[in-house]
């Protein structure tokens, strides 16, 4: 839409990704007046439907499934909402998985005499993850169990390769390596999935029809906000009067209150005056670890059409078909970045992916680098050991007239999924209200100028 003559709005958002669009929406049914303002060419953020002409199909580039749907009441719900339909990934009918240096076929993923401690470590992460509710807030239960994943592995006393699995199995949820995930992270989002530790790898299949650009789409027609694509923050200013938003260009946009609905990570790339506080200060400077390399490769000659293989140490930590094509199956791939592996070197995506099925021909692969985009500087949130108990409730907070949004900040089990990104902007366009009204609740917003905020 074109721009406001005087650049004036009731509110200004920083970033189009599902969060951003969430709180234009809901602005615009309260009749106030918005400006969402994007780094990128285009919205959608972190998610991107794409053609991809290697590929000959469209494929998600970022965030594609929805979750599952007892916690997920945000994406299955917009989905109902606008009439977009759902389609399921395939189920595989053959499998491997790569372990203590070996190859087993099959779907039991370690050796046969192993499978009573397999059956050990799913039982304890299902038992562990019942002590969990899934009516709190992350950070506000069980800080005791806010420790590295790698220890709540290694006290279980298991053979190396079914640890080696379940090292790769964590690395494919999170893009990070065990010992930079919370176990309480981990354990808090099988509950919400069913308290299903295999759910984390079988119960996610749901994805958008058409793709999640259907949906964000039809959420902005709604919106009625003012879009200034390719527009970089450089910095947020604030004060008794309202909030200033400044871009590398120099423009200056004027509004009562800002969103932000940026990747923590690139919180460190914009000037906020005054400073944030303390927490959003370090993990916006030490960063969440999420960093998976998300890769389709189309190929031929798998052990079957549907294939799912997963493993650790491997370049393709799990691989999996989600396409059928004329010309083979394509793969979605996931890995923790190896510096030396390239995932769109067709060979040497090959050479990874023969590990787990070595007849495999790779036509082609394709693949958007999350990791060094400057938009996003990573992939989905991961709350590295200790973050919970020190910092969640503390990044979540506003900042005088400036509120966070996004998967990120989410206070739920879907912290890092669309569903988180879609439920905080939806509240947070709730608390720009209040701003707006000068009044402290919910969530005891104060606005800027009063003495709780230390903005003058």
């Amino acid at each position: 839409m074109s721009g406001n003559a005087d650049n004036q709005y009731d509110v200004a958002i920083l970033g189009a990704g599902f969060a951003g669009v969430a709180a234009a929406r809901e602005l615009a049914a309260a009749g106030r007046s918005a400006v969402v303002i994007e780094a990128r060419d285009r919205i959608g953020g972190r998610t991107w439907t794409k053609h991809s002409e290697a590929l000959g199909q469209q494929i998600e580039f970022g965030g594609t499934w929805l979750g599952y749907r007892s916690s997920c009441r945000f994406t299955y719900g917009e989905a109902e909402r606008y009439g977009i339909g759902l389609v399921e990934s395939p189920n595989s009918s053959a499998f491997a998985s790569f372990v203590g240096g070996k190859r087993i076929d099959g779907a039991l993923p370690v050796p046969p005499e192993q499978i009573y401690h397999f059956e050990r470590l799913m039982t304890e992460i299902g038992i562990r993850s019942r002590e969990l509710s899934l009516h709190n807030t992350l950070g506000s239960f069980r800080l005791d169990l806010d420790y590295p994943l790698e220890d709540f592995l290694l006290n279980l006393d298991l053979p190396p390769e079914t640890v080696d699995y379940a090292r790769g199995w964590f690395s494919l949820y999170y893009g990070a390596e065990s010992h930079e995930i919370s176990t309480l992270h981990f354990l808090s989002q099988v509950a919400g999935l069913g308290y299903s530790a295999l759910g984390l790898v079988f119960g996610i299949v749901d994805k958008y029809d058409g793709g999640t650009v259907k949906l964000i789409d039809a959420m902005f027609a709604d919106a009625n906000a003012d879009l200034r694509l390719e527009t970089v923050v450089a910095k947020v200013s604030q004060d008794r009067s309202g909030v200033r938003v400044t871009t590398t260009d120099g423009e200056t946009i004027h509004a009562g209150t800002a969103i932000c609905a940026l990747p923590l990570n690139c919180w460190g790339d914009v000037d906020f005056e005054p400073g944030l506080n303390s927490a959003k200060q370090i993990v916006a400077r030490h960063r969440q670890p999420g960093r998976a390399e998300k890769s389709w490769i189309l190929a031929k000659n798998l052990p079957d059409p549907h294939f799912l293989a997963a493993g650790y140490p491997t370049h393709l930590r799990y691989v999996a078909t989600d396409y059928i094509t004329d010309r083979g199956s394509i793969l979605v791939s996931f890995a923790v970045p190896d510096p030396g592996f390239d995932p769109l070197d067709r060979e040497q995506v090959q050479e990874a992916l023969r590990v787990y099925a070595p007849e495999a021909e790779v036509l082609a692969v394709d693949a958007h680098d999350w990791n060094t985009d400057p938009f996003a500087r990573g992939t989905w949130m991961v709350f590295r050991p200790g973050w919970l108990k020190a910092h969640a409730e503390a990044i979540r907070e506003p900042e005088g007239r400036v509120i966070f949004a996004g998967s990120d900040v989410s206070p739920h089990l879907t912290a890092g999924w669309i569903d988180g990104a879609i439920e905080t902007g939806i509240s947070a366009a709730a608390m720009a209200e209040f701003v707006l009204h000068g009044t402290d609740e919910p969530g005891r917003l104060t606005a800027a100028g009063d003495a709780a905020t230390g903005v003058s």
